[in-house]
């Protein structure tokens, strides 16, 4: 999978939020973008941001905005990690996202779910 699949899949759920989600979505990626403060109370932060903002109805697509966003920035920490490997990383957090929105929606979720049927359904999300 591309990276640049997953920005259009990022992008695309972005748009499905609430402005309160999107407005929650954004503060967690600043603090996610400014990494650890010296104090490394940066967990605690994006903790705080997801239970004073995160409504129910924008829970399920802030989970997959979270597992497609660690699929993008993922490989650069390792210096030693193949195109392959990132690309098969990227393509679990499509699945798993996927899989998220399905599960929050009552859906069944697949087990066996591919990176093309994981972009489908969430491309279809965004339709919908």
């Amino acid at each position: 999978m591309k990276r640049i699949d997953l920005v259009r899949l990022i992008e695309g759920l972005v748009g499905e939020l609430s402005p309160e989600g999107r407005e929650a979505w954004e503060e967690m990626e600043q603090v996610a973008l400014l990494g650890p403060s010296e104090k490394d109370d940066h967990p605690s932060e994006l903790l705080r941001i997801w239970e004073a903002q995160v409504t129910p109805e924008n829970e399920a697509v802030l989970k997959a905005l979270i597992l497609l966003r660690i699929g993008l920035v993922a490989e650069y920490p390792a210096e030693d990690t193949s195109r392959r490997e990132a690309r098969e990383f990227r393509r679990l957090c499509a699945i798993k996202a996927a899989q998220v929105v399905d599960h929050a929606e009552g859906r069944p979720v697949d087990p066996d779910m591919t990176a093309e049927q994981a972009i489908a359904r969430l491309s279809r999300s965004q339709d919908g």
